[in-house]
C-alpha cells in the first residue's frame, strides 16, 4: 500500500475547494470591498479588451452564486457518496482546504502586530 499516492489523491481532490473558495472570496472582495467603477475603469485603461457595466453585476452577483453552488454540489457530494471510501479522508480531506483558509484570514492580522 503506498500512502503517499492516497495523500496526494485526497489533496487533488479537496484542491477543488481552495480554488472554489479563492474564487468565492476574490469576487466578493472585488464586488463589494473594492471599488468596481475604479476597477473597470482601471481595466479599460490598461487592457485592449474593454470591460462594460456588464461586469460589476457579473464579479458581485453571477461569479459569487455560481462558486457558492459549485461548493455546495461537491460537498453534498462527498458528504452523500464518499470519495473513493477512503475512510479518513474526511480529516485529512477538509483539513487541507480549512487550514490555508485559516491561514488566509489569521497572517494579516499577524503581518499588522509586528508593524506596531
Amino acid at each position: 500500500v503506498r500512502p503517499g499516492i492516497y495523500i496526494m489523491d485526497i489533496i487533488t481532490h479537496f484542491a477543488y475547494y481552495n480554488i472554489l473558495i479563492a474564487v468565492l472570496l476574490e469576487s466578493l472582495a472585488i464586488g463589494w470591498l473594492f471599488e468596481c467603477g475604479k476597477i473597470s475603469d482601471y481595466l479599460n485603461h490598461v487592457s485592449a479588451v474593454k470591460v462594460g457595466a456588464i461586469w460589476k453585476l457579473i464579479v458581485r452577483y453571477i461569479v459569487p452564486l455560481i462558486a457558492t453552488w459549485l461548493i455546495f454540489i461537491q460537498l453534498r457530494s462527498d458528504i452523500i457518496f464518499g470519495y473513493k471510501n477512503y475512510a479518513w479522508y474526511i480529516a485529512f480531506g477538509f483539513g487541507s482546504f480549512l487550514l490555508p483558509l485559516v491561514i488566509s484570514f489569521l497572517m494579516p492580522q499577524k503581518l499588522l502586530d509586528k508593524r506596531q
